[in-house]
Parts: C-alpha cells; structure tokens; sequence
C-alpha cells in the first residue's frame, strides 16, 4: 500500500515532465525532417555571419560613400560662360550702337584650398574605413560570443542528459531494493524527488539551448535547424598566446585607430580653414563685338576679395579647438581601453586558472569519489542521501568546468576586439580560403 501510494503521488510529477517536454518538442523543430544531422563549425559561423551581416554592407557602402567625396572633393569649379549685350533698344533710328561680349570665368582657388580638401577627405575615407572594420569586428565577436554560448549550452544539455540516465538507473535499483525489502520506502521517494527535479532541469537547459540556437542562427541569417551540431569551440585556443600581451595591445584598436583618424580629420580642417583665409581670385577672358562694325576685341577680367573684415579668424580658432578635443579624446579613449583591457585579461586568467584547476586536480578526484561512492552504495556501505551528495558534487564540478571553458573563450573574444580583432579576422578568411580550394 505504500509504495501504490508512492506511485500515485508522482502522477502530477510525471504529468508536470511531460508537459514541460511538450513545451520543448514544440519550440524545437523536428531533426527528423532534415534527414541527417550537419556539422558548424566556428570558422564557418564567422564567415557566414559577415557574408549575411546588413551592418557591414552598410558600412562598406558609407565607405565608398566617403571614396567618393573624396573623388569630388579634388576637382576643380567648373568654369562660368556669360554673355553680355550693351547698349541694345535705342531711341536713334538707324543707330546700332548694340556691343556684346562672350567670356569665360574660373575660379582659381589660393593657398591650397584643393589640397586641404582632399587632405579632409582622405582622412574621412580612412575613418570610415577603420569604421567598417569596427562593424566586421564587431559582427565577428557577436558571433563568436553566441557560437561559445550554444555550445556551451549543448554541453549542459548532454550532461545534465547523463545525469538524468544515471538517476533513472539508480531508481530502477532502488525500486528493486524496496521491493526486495531490503530499503525504506522513504529512499524511493527520496530518489523520485530527485528524478521529477534532475528531469526539470533537463528541460530548462533544453529551453535556453534553443534560445542559444535560436540567437546563433539569427546571426548567420540561417533558419534555425535543432539538427546542426556544433564543434568545441577549440579554433580560440589557437588565437594567440594571451600571455604575452602587455597593455601596449591597445595601441592597434581599432576604437583608438579610429580616434587618431578623427583627430588627422580635425587637422586638415585647420588647414583647409587657413587656406580658405586666402581670398579665391576670378578670371576671365572674352570676345566683345564692337557696336557699328565688325571689329573685335579681347576682353580680360580678374576679380580678388579684399580680406579686411573677414580674414576667417572665427573658423581657423574653431578648428584648433577642435583639433585639441580630438587629441584629448584620443587620450581619454586609450586610457578607457586600458581599464578594460586589465579587466578582460583579468578575467581570462582566472576563468582559466580555474578552469585548469578543475580539470587536472578537482575533477580527477571527485570522479574517483564518485566511482568509489557508486561502488559502497551498492555494498550497501552508505546510504542514499550520502552517494547523492557525491554524485551532486560531481556533476557541480563537470558543469563547471564547461562554464569555466565558456568564460575562458568569452575574455579572450573580448580581448581580441580590444586589440584589433585581427584573430577573430583571420579565422573568418581561414575558412573562406579553405572552402576556395
């Protein structure tokens, strides 16, 4: 009668399971439907990711945007064409006194006005140059971020899966034991607490391993597929060798490159706005037909401002100011990156300090705790709250190691960016030269 009424006290508990894995069935589409599982890897993510990324092609495009004005901002005005008639509608009959005059103006500009323009603009060029690559960079560390987070993920589910194997195994041994007699009906309960709660778990972890998918695939502009397997994300172990960095890494950000364009930028504003102090002289040459005859004659022009009032003081003082501010900015920028370069290295070197804590002295000797707990169980030399502890910490300590690996590759991601991206790049391009052989 105690164990019928064990039995009937797990019907909600078995109810409330099925319901949870309904809910992970419907938000997972079917694996069945693609035939065969499919490997990504993370080289390939990246490049998938770049390749479908509306972010960067928009970038690129505001970069040939400022190639273009540069094209522009080197040529020359285009010359004027005028035509005056003089002395037209007389009131003397008989009288053409009619004079008309055919010229040509160009604008000559003085004092370097062309080459501080296009000085402006290059530097725009090379600052919306720098900006893109801030964009692929970027796209490249948000997809490196996901791809280790749904691994990561993957790696719960399959061992909170084992978890969840071995606890119905232990049921099964404690069922057989009470049916035997020979353990407390309080142990069966026990055991199928600790199966409803290891079951749940399962379930939540499947969930946020579909929420990771989910947001990996929206990355490479891929439906979702719950069929495509994800490899480790080993290709960032070989990224670099971290130790090595020292806080002068900063000096190839690309946040900070991109702060030096803009201060080359307020530069040749200086220039330009000294140059357009020297007043732009107009030329000209035309034909005038003189009135009564078929004579003519060249007419020659020349037109200069007289820069007594405005000598464009207020906009070379605007443009030093300004030239400063980007200096400083500059400065203020390196020393952010600084702080936070110290904070990402900080946080790699202890996730892996743990990490190879875990893996060579914990884990080793929590597995061999385990194995000899599973062993006295069965002889019957603890019971089965103390082999649960065990088998608990055991498991704590595997999942950690997989949350410890995942913050390794998360610092050294954020690293990466912090000193140029150009690992994270290169991992993109392996594959792109890999899949063109």
């Amino acid at each position: 009668m105690r164990n019928l009424a064990v039995r009937q006290a797990d019907g909600p508990v078995r109810l409330m399971f099925m319901a949870m894995l309904c809910a992970v069935l419907i938000a997972a589409p079917s694996a069945a439907q693609s035939g065969s599982d499919t490997t990504l890897q993370l080289p390939q993510a990246l490049h998938a990711a770049v390749q479908s990324s509306p972010r960067f092609a928009a970038a690129r495009e505001e970069l040939a945007g400022s190639e273009a004005d540069a094209m522009q901002a080197s040529l020359w005005d285009n010359p004027d064409l005028s035509v005056d008639v003089e002395n037209f509608g007389s009131d003397r009959p008989g009288t053409d006194q009619v004079e008309t005059t055919v010229g040509i103006s160009q604008r000559v500009r003085l004092g370097g006005d062309l080459f501080y323009a296009r000085r402006a603009a290059d530097a725009e060029v090379q600052a919306a140059r720098i900006r893109a690559q801030i964009v692929l960079t970027d796209v490249l560390a948000t997809t490196a971020s996901e791809y280790v987070l749904a691994v990561a993920a993957s790696e719960r589910v399959s061992l909170q899966a084992e978890v969840v194997s071995l606890t119905d195994q232990m049921a099964d041994a404690v069922n057989r034991r009470v049916e035997a007699g020979r353990a407390s009906p309080i142990e069966q309960q026990r055991v199928e607490v600790v199966t409803a709660r290891v079951r749940s778990e399962l379930v939540s972890l499947q969930l946020q391993q579909i929420s990771n998918l989910r947001r990996l695939f929206m990355m490479l502009g891929e439906e979702f597929s719950n069929s495509t397997r994800l490899e480790a994300a080993d290709a960032l172990s070989g990224i670099g060798d971290l130790e090595v960095l020292d806080s002068d890494a900063v000096d190839s950000s690309l946040e900070l490159l991109l702060t030096a364009a803009q201060t080359d930028i307020r530069r040749a504003d200086v220039g330009r706005a000294r140059a357009d102090a020297i007043p732009d002289a107009t030329v000209g040459l035309g034909v005038r037909r003189l009135a009564g005859g078929q004579d003519t004659a060249l007419v020659a022009s020349i037109s200069l401002p007289i820069p007594v009032i405005n000598r464009n003081q207020g906009a070379i003082a605007a443009a030093g100011r300004r030239e400063t501010a980007a200096r400083l900015t500059e400065g203020s920028v390196r020393r952010q990156l600084l702080g936070d370069f110290a904070s990402s290295y900080t946080e790699w070197a202890a996730a892996r300090n743990e990490l190879d804590a875990i893996r060579t002295r914990i884990l080793p000797a929590a597995e061999r705790s385990f194995e000899s707990a599973r062993m006295a169980y069965h002889e019957g030399q603890i019971d089965l709250l103390n082999f649960l502890d065990v088998q608990r910490q055991f498991f704590e300590l595997r999942a950690g190691a997989i949350d410890a690996a995942a913050r390794v590759h998360l610092a050294t991601i954020q690293i990466d960016l912090l000193t140029g991206g150009t690992r994270l790049r290169a991992l993109a391009d392996a594959h792109q030269l890999e899949a063109s052989r």
